[in-house]
Order: C-alpha cells, then structure tokens, then sequence
C-alpha cells in the first residue's frame, strides 16, 4: 500500500469514527455551547454554564443539566478524562452533576447524553471553562472598586437628569456585544435603575481595563433587560412577587456577590433601605458617617447613617436624578447639615428592612447550585412582629428625600 493510499485509509477511518473531529474540536478551544445532536430529537444543555465562563478551584460547582425525555443518562468529561455521570431528578427535573476542580486553567468540558440501550451518545454540549484561584480573603475579592468608579463617571456625565418613578436608564448601555439597555424617558431614571446603570457601567470600566470581557456571558443579557422572577433585574427591581428585598439579596442569589451585615460593609457595596414614612429606597454605600454628616473610616459607635449616591430627588432636571445624599437612621433624629438629607430610615439588623450586601471581583462569581436558587431568602430571615408592615414595593420609591 502506497503511503498516499494509506493517509487516504485513515482520513476515511477517522471521519467514520468522528474521533478526528472531536479532538480537533477540543484542542482547539472553539466550542460551542448549543449542544449537538446525534440522533434527530434529541438534546441536551446545562443551563447554568457558558463559554468561558470562570470557576473558582476547590469550590464544589453544580452543574443543572437538562436533556430530552428519552434520555437516561449523562455522562460528563474534562479534557477528555470522565468525571463521572449526572444524576436525575424526579420526574423530568434536570440532571444534576456536582464536581470540584482542583487543578486551574482551561478546561473543556463535554456533556453526553445518553438513550436507554445505546451505547453511543444522542446528543453532546460542550463548553469551555477556566478554573481560577481560590476566593481571596477580605476586601480584595470584592468588584467594590469599580462600582466606586461608576459612581464618580455617572455623577460627572449623567447626574441630576431627573427622577421619574416610570422611567428607567440615563443613557443606553452596551452589554458588550449582547445588547443594549436602553433609557425610557430622556435622561430620567429612578432608585433601582440607578443601581442597574452603575453595575453595568462598572462593567464597562473593568472590562476595557482588564481585557476581560468573560463577566458579560456569567449572566445573559436578558437577565439584566427584562423584569421576571428567573432575571437579576426582576431582583434587584423588589418585585413584590419575588422574595428579593433588595440589590444585596439579588446578587447573592444569582451568585455574583453575598450579604453582610450593615457594620462589615464596604464602600462600593449597596443598600435597600427602608423609612418610617413608609417609603423605601435602593442606593450605592459611599461611607459611614457621625452625627454631623462627616464620614468616619470604619464603624463605630459613632455612626449616626451614611452616605450614598442613587437616583433620587425631583423630576425637574437639576433637582432628581442621580446624585448623593446623607442618609440619617432615625433614632439619630434629623441632624441639621450642609448637604442633602435623607432621615427617618430604619436601622435594622434584618435583611428585609435594611438591606445591605456586595459584589464579589468577578473571578470569584460562581452560579449557584440549583438548591441555592430555590431557597427563598426571606423563610431564612423573618420578620419580627414589630417589624412587619415597613417593608414597601417598587411603588413607594417615589424618590423623595427629606430635602427635595
């Protein structure tokens, strides 16, 4: 046999086993997250993994894998070495596969599923991960940072535009090349807009300065677009239908960032507060600060309320919009101070009263376990009796401050 018959042999023995294609495929690092199928019908996909996407090493992940309902299994593999096989759930609930990852770098992962009887897979997904360093310690592990930067552009190029409780965005915000959010009423905005526009826009900032533009696939477009109960918006937005009080609950749910009490936060972290007039308000944490309005560097006995930049104020441009304020709890009264004032807000311990949280760095972001999504934040922290009745919807944003 002659050497160009016998590469000619092997072509054809390759393209009959698919085996050459493949591991073009995987070496290569161009995999596609659509899934493939085998056999006509069937599918498979895991619905909380992305291309790209970054896992934190010696974190368990899990992974929600849904397929057809013919198929039985699903058998899961990184770099072409088999991890193990997923587990179902009842009835037709997704599959379930749970694993560590210890070793960093780039991993290809491949998800194969699997008909009763068939000893070749229906249906394949594959994605590409990276798996990054441990979650540091302490401060730096936190997005705060970037977040404090937002602040400062927005106020400079979009502050004092207006508040409007039905509008929503000062401007349009690309979602790298996913989409645009897009404003709704000529630069107004109100509370929990606010908050959306100065998470994207810090993620425009680290994107362009890092060259890390991976943040953007952790959660689709949709989820920061559209207001639903399977959306980051629809949380952060305190649906009244969801259990989120909150930014804070919003992030820890969706696995970008966690809660904390209001004594251990960060400037660059965010607050949902509540009022004794009966109105609420979500808002950027700048600073603690005394009973005279000046900030303090950590906090102490001498913290009297906050600091805090939000949509807030006014319709009239030059009188709401984006802007900062002096927020004061209300068992420090209503000091008189040479800034803007925001009083009568209720000190609480409870996360549905005062809502307080942070977001993480996105190399520590990690998408919760199917478990962690279902739990409902508030059967974990109840309201005492004297508390119930002070927590508001949307509707109560009207943003109105003590000075406006």
């Amino acid at each position: 046999m002659t050497k160009k018959s016998l590469l000619i042999l092997l072509s054809y023995l390759l393209l009959l086993t698919g085996c050459g294609k493949e591991e073009q495929k995987l070496q290569g690092g161009h995999l596609a997250s659509t899934g493939e199928a085998m056999v006509p019908g069937v599918s498979v996909k895991v619905d909380n993994l992305a291309n790209q996407q970054t896992i934190t090493e010696n974190v368990p992940a899990q992974f929600r894998i849904t397929a057809s309902p013919d198929v039985s299994n699903v058998k899961v593999s990184a770099n072409g070495q088999i991890l193990g096989e997923a587990k179902a759930g009842p009835g037709r609930a997704p599959f379930h596969f749970n694993h560590t990852f210890t070793v960093r770098g780039d991993q290809d992962l491949r998800f194969d599923a699997y008909r009763k009887g068939d000893k070749a897979p229906a249906a394949r997904a594959t994605y590409r991960v990276q798996v990054v360093s441990g979650i540091p310690a302490g401060p730096s592990k936190l997005f705060n940072p970037y977040i404090l930067r937002a602040v400062d552009y927005l106020d400079k190029n979009w502050g004092l535009l207006g508040y409007n409780i039905n509008a929503q965005l000062t401007h349009p915000l690309q979602y790298h090349k996913y989409g645009v959010l897009k404003p709704t009423r000529d630069g107004q905005t109100m509370c929990v807009a606010g908050v959306l526009e100065v998470i994207i826009t810090a993620f425009d900032i680290y994107s362009r300065e890092s060259g890390n533009y991976a943040l953007y696939d952790f959660l689709p477009f949709r989820s920061w677009n559209v207001l639903a109960s399977d959306t980051i918006k629809g949380h952060i937005w305190v649906n009244p239908k969801l259990n989120s009080s909150g930014t804070a609950d919003a992030v820890a749910k969706f696995g970008l960032g966690e809660r904390v009490k209001f004594s251990e936060l960060q400037p660059g972290g965010f607050i949902n507060l509540n009022r004794t007039n009966g109105h609420g308000h979500a808002v950027v944490f700048l600073s603690y600060i005394d009973i005279k309005g000046n900030d303090l560097p950590a906090y102490s006995s001498k913290v009297a309320g906050f600091r805090y930049f939000g949509a807030q104020g006014k319709i009239a441009k030059g009188e709401g919009g984006l802007s900062y304020r002096h927020a004061f709890f209300s068992k420090n009264g209503c000091p008189e101070v040479p800034y803007k004032r925001d009083c009568d807000v209720i000190f609480s311990e409870n996360q549905r009263v005062l809502n307080v949280g942070q977001m993480f760095h996105p190399s520590a972001w990690r998408h919760p376990s199917y478990m962690e999504i279902s739990l409902d934040v508030r059967d974990r922290d109840p309201l005492a009796p004297g508390d119930e009745g002070i927590t508001h919807s949307p509707a109560d944003f009207d943003g109105l401050t003590t000075d406006d």
